[in-house]
């Protein structure tokens, strides 16, 4: 931690306000070549701030995440959406919570595809997919560029990933195992079940329904191009905006929440080491 920054979680914890630490170790870079050594830096900067906080005030709250990244041999930058930055972050998130019973939050919604397409839905499933199973389901929906973006058009991308997740979290239903040995022999061998009152009332609830990924039977290059899912996520947010009227707040309320900003921007340039 910079002086600066150390200052500050010092008052802040004096007045038993939560603090909360992140670290961003790369491996590669700031620790050894090897995924667990990012994991044992990471969870060692947690543990240093929390020692601190719980030093100068052990009632006061303390909550903790990880965005770990990788050294990119190809251009020496750091990078956090490989496969070991996951491996990493779960890690530290698995040691906190089995070994001393609290959470530690991951960086799923950390990617660095700096723009929406191919990479970043891959980078986001690569992320958040392990994360949720792994029982940490956070979940950043339209960041990019290493968290300094925000795309409307991956926003609905996500949505859509985000649902797929969803579903794949809520298991395959066992408890359905009876109902489902009834409806088959309803039917008997060949029958079908597009024309059912029970496909018609439950199709929705166990069915995948995607508004930007067309899952196209075709092998039509041409109407691939058509159903492009950057460009179909591009109309719908437009069409959003079109549709939406845009939020407004009141000149008392704005005034009100400037004054509390400006308030507590004296009190931190107050604070010894502190710089604004």
């Amino acid at each position: 931690l910079y002086l600066s920054s150390a200052a500050i979680m010092v008052e802040m914890a004096r007045r038993k306000l939560s603090v909360f630490i992140l670290p961003m170790p790369l491996i590669g870079i700031a620790g050894p070549v090897y995924p667990i050594a990012n994991s044992i830096i990471g969870a060692a900067e947690i543990l240093g701030a929390w020692t601190m906080t719980k030093a100068v005030r052990v009632d006061t709250p303390v909550e903790a995440g990880i965005i770990s990244g990788a050294l990119n041999p190809k251009t020496g930058a750091a990078c956090f959406s490989g496969p070991e930055s996951v491996l990493q972050d779960l890690a530290v998130a698995q040691l906190f919570r089995q070994k001393y019973g609290t959470r530690c939050g991951t960086g799923p919604g950390f990617i660095d595809a700096p723009i929406p397409g191919s990479l970043s839905i891959y980078e986001r499933m690569l992320k958040s997919l392990p994360s949720s199973l792994s029982g940490e389901p956070l979940f950043n929906a339209g960041i990019l560029g290493g968290g300094v973006v925000f795309s409307p058009e991956q926003l609905m991308i996500d949505i859509d990933i985000a649902y797929s997740q969803y579903y794949l979290g809520k298991g395959i239903g066992g408890k359905n195992f009876d109902d489902s040995l009834a409806l088959i022999r309803e039917r008997g061998i060949g029958g079908l079940f597009v024309d059912t009152d029970h496909t018609a009332e439950h199709f929705r609830e166990y069915l995948w329904i995607p508004r930007v990924f067309e899952r196209l039977k075709s092998t039509d290059v041409r109407n691939a191009l058509e159903h492009d899912p950057v460009e179909i996520a591009y109309r719908q947010w437009k069409s959003i905006l079109e549709k939406t009227e845009p939020y407004t707040i009141d000149e008392d309320r704005r005034r009100a929440i400037e004054n509390v900003v400006e308030k507590a921007r004296a009190a931190l340039s107050e604070i010894e080491g502190a710089t604004m």
